[in-house]
């Protein structure tokens, strides 16, 4: 039988850890998970929705370190291919009467 203070039990639970860093993953985005429950709320204004993605993005940004650039990588590549994210924020921009690009149908240049 293997009990939590067996040899046995211990190095695999470090194996574990060597592998997944869940030390480096909750100290540098545990925040993503916040970010994440916040904006499944319904009701969320699209503008505090883009307020929270924007503020996960610099969150992101701000950490460094070799092992976090795989998800700078990642984010970068889902915020650019995703397109109704862009249309998402020029609508928002334009809601704020910050301008946000080509004038909308019937707007006058």
């Amino acid at each position: 039988m293997i009990t939590t203070d067996s040899p046995k039990a211990i190095k695999e639970a470090q194996q574990l850890m060597k592998k997944t860093d869940l030390a480096f993953i909750k100290a540098n985005l545990g925040f993503l998970a916040g970010a994440i429950l916040q904006l499944e709320e319904a009701g969320l204004p699209l503008s505090r929705s883009l307020e929270i993605v924007a503020n996960a993005q610099c969150q992101l940004s701000n950490v460094s370190g070799s092992k976090i650039s795989v998800f700078k990588e990642k984010l970068d590549y889902v915020i650019k291919k995703n397109e109704v994210l862009e249309v998402l924020n020029k609508i928002n921009q334009r809601s704020a009467g910050r301008g946000g690009g080509d004038p909308a149908p019937g707007d006058k240049p």
